[in-house]
C-alpha cells in the first residue's frame, strides 16, 4: 500500500470544488460546478487522489509519479494553495 512508499502527506476528507467548461467525449458544458469529498496522499514518488461522488464510494482521480512526463489534456500543479488539474 502507500504506507510502504512514506507518506509525506495524508488528508482525508477534503472538499473538491469541480468547474468545467468545455468539451470532452461525450460531454459539452458552458459551466458547471459541483461539489465532492475526497483525499490526498503524498508519498515520496507520486500524488495519489480520490473523489466520492457516492457516499463511501471513491475513485481514483489522480494517479502520477513526480518524474512522469505530463501528457495529454490535462496539467497539473500542486503548489501550497492546493492541487489544480
Amino acid at each position: 500500500g502507500v504506507d510502504a512508499e512514506g507518506v509525506l502527506f495524508l488528508a482525508e476528507y477534503v472538499a473538491v470544488t469541480r468547474r468545467f467548461r468545455g468539451t470532452v467525449p461525450g460531454l459539452r458544458s458552458g459551466g458547471s460546478i459541483a461539489g465532492y469529498v475526497g483525499s490526498l496522499v503524498i508519498p515520496n514518488e507520486r500524488v495519489l487522489g480520490t473523489l466520492s461522488s457516492v457516499p463511501k464510494l471513491a475513485g481514483r482521480t489522480i494517479d502520477h509519479r513526480f518524474d512522469a512526463a505530463q501528457t495529454g489534456a490535462v496539467k497539473a500543479e500542486l503548489s501550497r494553495t492546493g492541487l489544480t488539474l
